[in-house]
């Protein structure tokens, strides 16, 4: 687990964000199992790839999906990299290959979520786990007041994302997209500003 944590942060400026990505950090690391895993997809990795390098030997492959991806991190041993929409990169990729896949911060902006589930389930290996993280109602007014009440956030924050979750939408589209009820687990995180679910097929 130690090689994705970071310490937590000092107060300070943007601190408390901070200490909100080491607990999804945290959270991640948890997700892995204690064994390791043997292939890790990453929906919306980001430009630097923090997440799949930060898991570090954890992991004996990883596969990055994003529009752009630094060089650095493609130098990464172990790692390749997607670089597409996360819609149309899924179809592309072998069934049944993936031991975890994490989709933080990305199914609120995907015209079909529900089919981004079903795909990450048809790729998981028996037992793999899935991770997804998204907004919440309490999100979407803390962001309205950021935009537009204080002005300290850009209007396209607010134009992305297509949809906030409760916990019985996000529970209901997992089962749906072929998870076991008994196998789903979804918590409040970010002073339940978020929903982490964690699913294993």
């Amino acid at each position: 687990m130690d090689h994705i944590l970071r310490q937590p942060a000092q107060p300070g400026p943007g601190a408390m964000k901070r200490i909100r990505s080491w607990m999804l950090d945290l959270s991640i690391a948890k997700a892995v199992p204690d064994e390791g895993a043997g292939a890790a997809l990453d929906l919306g990795c980001g430009y630097g790839a923090e997440r799949l390098r930060a898991l570090g030997s954890r992991l004996a492959r990883g596969v990055g999906v994003d529009y752009s991806v630094s060089d650095e991190a493609k130098r990464t041993p172990g790692l390749r990299f997607i670089e597409d929409s996360i819609e149309s990169a899924l179809p592309g990729l072998a069934p049944e290959q993936f031991d975890l896949i994490l989709c933080v911060a990305q199914l609120e902006r995907s015209a079909d979520p529900a089919a981004v589930l079903r795909q990450c389930h048809g790729l998981l290996a028996e037992g793999g786990r899935l991770l997804v993280d998204v907004p919440s109602w309490r999100s979407k007014l803390l962001l309205e007041f950021s935009v537009f009440g204080l002005g300290i956030r850009p209007t396209h924050e607010f134009d992305e994302i297509r949809r906030y979750y409760d916990q019985r939408a996000l529970w209901t589209m997992l089962v749906d997209a072929g998870f076991r009820p008994s196998r789903v687990s979804i918590r409040h995180r970010g002073f339940g500003t978020r929903l982490l679910a964690l699913s294993e097929k």
